[in-house]
């Protein structure tokens, strides 16, 4: 029996927020030491880096937190990560139906289709950042946190009380800029080059390093921008100390950037280019393995559950 539409929509949703959780419990711990990386000159300062090396920095994290220490904020990131994947995927569905019908002559084109494939790829990037942000902004300062935080409640309410509501939009700008590329540019040559391309028997190693390729590509010009939005959603949060393996965080810090581009000269200024790549080699290491899964176990379950994608409408 033909699913319905709605119902068609239903297991997209569920697909997708089941897909991210999955794929995100997998690379937690490479996200946290990527945060960790990103964050550590608003902690210790620009003189003294307390991570220096991969291994040296897992190392830290175990001797301080213990294996779980690894998973830290991963509950509330699953909280985020499951309806950002949601919407993400089942957006996307929609969108690269709908983006052609602005361009129709030119969609059909090999340049067209990828470009109707990365505009719909950033609309559905913009639209998962829109709804779930003040979730990465909660989930950010937990793992940051030093045990300033009991929990996601505290932290709600704590950040509430400090700072105030423009607290859980804080970095969305280059958040919005930074995930609307980089969803647009990976999902735009998964999707392409598995339409144009890739037969429907090609192999799931072809099909992953097609998503990781794509995912290396975008991390390269989209990174800066993470490094600055993590920057913005902990500032007020952190006043630095030597004292403290993660910082003081006994009360809100001074506030160190007037906006985005102010922050990203800032870094630039202070720490130069290393500053805006610090945490790259993590970034590549988490995403191009997570991406790529992303996408393949989503055209996996939409396979088995015979979820079946309409053709792009001229």
């Amino acid at each position: 029996m033909t699913e319905k539409p709605k119902d068609q929509i239903l297991l997209r949703l569920v697909v997708g927020g089941l897909t991210g959780a999955i794929v995100k419990s997998s690379v937690a711990p490479i996200e946290r030491m990527k945060i960790l990386y990103e964050t550590q000159t608003m902690l210790s300062g620009h003189q003294k880096l307390q991570y220096t090396g991969i291994l040296k920095a897992f190392g830290q994290v175990w001797k301080r937190d213990g294996l779980f220490g690894f998973w830290k904020g991963n509950g509330i990131s699953l909280m985020r990560i499951i309806p950002d994947a949601a919407i993400k995927f089942s957006s996307f569905d929609y969108y690269k139906r709908f983006v052609p019908q602005l361009f129709p002559n030119f969609s059909q084109t090999p340049h067209g289709f990828f470009l109707s494939s990365f505009v719909a790829g950033s609309l559905s990037g913009g639209s998962q950042v829109i709804i779930t942000y003040p979730l990465d902004v909660m989930r950010t300062r937990i793992i940051v946190g030093g045990g300033k935080y009991t929990g996601l409640y505290h932290c709600l309410s704590t950040t509430f009380r400090e700072e105030g509501i423009r607290a859980f939009y804080k970095g969305i700008i280059p958040s919005l800029l930074s995930v609307a590329f980089y969803v647009g540019v990976s999902l735009g040559i998964y999707d392409a080059v598995k339409t144009r391309i890739l037969s429907p028997d090609s192999s799931v190693f072809l099909r992953l390093a097609v998503g990781a390729g794509g995912a290396v590509f975008a991390s390269f010009f989209t990174f800066p921008f993470d490094v600055v939005r993590r920057r913005l959603q902990l500032q007020g949060m952190l006043v630095p100390s030597r004292t403290h393996p993660e910082g003081s965080l006994h009360r809100p810090g001074p506030k160190m950037y007037d906006g985005a581009w102010h922050c990203a000269t800032t870094i630039w200024k202070t720490e130069g280019i290393r500053g805006l790549y610090r945490g790259y080699s993590l970034q590549v290491l988490r995403s191009a393995p997570a991406t790529a899964l992303q996408f393949v176990t989503y055209d996996f379950f939409k396979k088995k559950l015979g979820i079946v994608d309409k053709p792009m409408k001229n």
